[in-house]
Formats: C-alpha cells, sequence, structure tokens
C-alpha cells in the first residue's frame, strides 16, 4: 500500500470513527426526548425541545457521514479542478440552454462563487446562484475527467508557513477539521471548503498563499503530490 492509498485509509477509518461517535450521540439524545415526553415546557423548562433539537442535529449528521462514507466506498467521481463540465442552466425550473464549463481555479470562466459551489458535486447534482436577484439553477449533467495540473481535491501538499515549520494537508471532498498519521507523519485533512484550501487550489510547488485568519499568514508551497 503506498502512501496515498494509506491517507485514504486512515481517512475513511476517522469518518468511520466519527459516524459511531454521531450515532451514540443520536442515541443518547433520543432517548432524552423520550424521558422528557411528560415535561411541560415552560420559560423555565424547555428540556424537552433543547434535546429534540440536539436529537435532530446528531440524526442530521448521521445521514451526511453516511452519506459521506458511501461515496468514498463506491469511489464516486466528483468535479475536480480542471474536469470539463456540462451544466444544464434553468431559471424558474425552466430550461434555458446547457453550458461547457472548465472548472479553474484561475483565469476561470466561471465566478469564485460558482467555481466553489461546483467544486466537488456530482452528476445530477444541482446548484443554485442567486444571480442580479435573481436565482439560477445549474444541474449537473456530465463530467469529463481533465488532469490538475497543481493542487486539487485528494491532493496531498506540503506548505512551510513563515515560521520556517512545515506540515502536510489532504485536501478531502467530504469532512475535514481530520487529524490522521500515515507512515509516522501526521496529515490534516482539510475540506474543500475551508479557506486555506480554497487559497491553495489550483496553485502549484514553489508558489505562495496568504490566508487571513486574525491576521494574513504566509505560506510556501514546498510540494504538491496527486
Amino acid at each position: 500500500m503506498d502512501k496515498k492509498e494509506l491517507i485514504q485509509k486512515r481517512y475513511m477509518e476517522a469518518i468511520q470513527k466519527k459516524l459511531e461517535k454521531a450515532r451514540s450521540s443520536y442515541e443518547i439524545a433520543k432517548n432524552d426526548t423520550i424521558e422528557a415526553e411528560g415535561r411541560m415546557v415552560t420559560r423555565y423548562d424547555s428540556t424537552k425541545t433543547e434535546t429534540a433539537w440536539l436529537a435532530d442535529g446528531y440524526l442530521e449528521e448521521v445521514k451526511e457521514l453516511e452519506q459521506c462514507i458511501q461515496n468514498l466506498q463506491t469511489q464516486k467521481e466528483y468535479a475536480n479542478v480542471a474536469d470539463i463540465l456540462l451544466l444544464d442552466e434553468l431559471k424558474n425550473g425552466e430550461y434555458q440552454k446547457t453550458l461547457s464549463y472548465t472548472l479553474l481555479a484561475e483565469d476561470s470562466p466561471v465566478s469564485n462563487t460558482l467555481f466553489s459551489a461546483l467544486l466537488g458535486c456530482m452528476v445530477g447534482d444541482s446548484v443554485v446562484i442567486s444571480s442580479s436577484k435573481q436565482k439560477i439553477e445549474y444541474q449537473i449533467r456530465e463530467i469529463q475527467k481533465g488532469k490538475p495540473d497543481g493542487a486539487a481535491i485528494g491532493s496531498l501538499i506540503t506548505l512551510e508557513d513563515e515560521y520556517g515549520d512545515s506540515d502536510q494537508y489532504y485536501i478531502v471532498n467530504y469532512v475535514g477539521g481530520i487529524e490522521i498519521e500515515a507512515e509516522g507523519e501526521i496529515i490534516y485533512c482539510l475540506s474543500k471548503q475551508a479557506p486555506i484550501a480554497q487559497a491553495l487550489l489550483g496553485k502549484k510547488e514553489e508558489d505562495r498563499i496568504e490566508v487571513t485568519a486574525k491576521e494574513v499568514i504566509t505560506f510556501h508551497i514546498l510540494k504538491v503530490e496527486e
């Protein structure tokens, strides 16, 4: 098993652990809701309502994680940097035209908003964008796979910060904020929506990126592995 396969395996294991925790939390919240059934909700006691909301939140998380694992197991294809997408444009639910877009992080024919919305979607998915106070829906008809020339979803990237410290990041299509270990190295999984992931997409080795948190941080890209 090469390093990339090991990272994917560790990521899957981390998602499954997260799912187990979400299921357990859902069962606890559900049982708390049942036990609170007979309690009167007043301005002083909203236990029943709060536990019901909590249970609903955990149930939603369970469903999302289950779908994530299913997609990973079946290796469903998603739109990535450099892919060509055929999109049906609809206004008010009515077909307008079919467009062809190449999903590029820089010099893209699509807006930054649409680029971010399309990234990671699958055939049949719909993306709704508000433009000039009018909502336009794009339905993905086809994805023609391209070869990313730079960082994309699935890339393993080594970054060095302005203090000379380096870390490895893995851009994922689903759940980020996860730390995994592979071959004795710590790797941080970044969701495609994370600001640092958005700044990395399309960038190449030796490029520099800036990410704004509480302050602007500059990173130097040491290595990009597909």
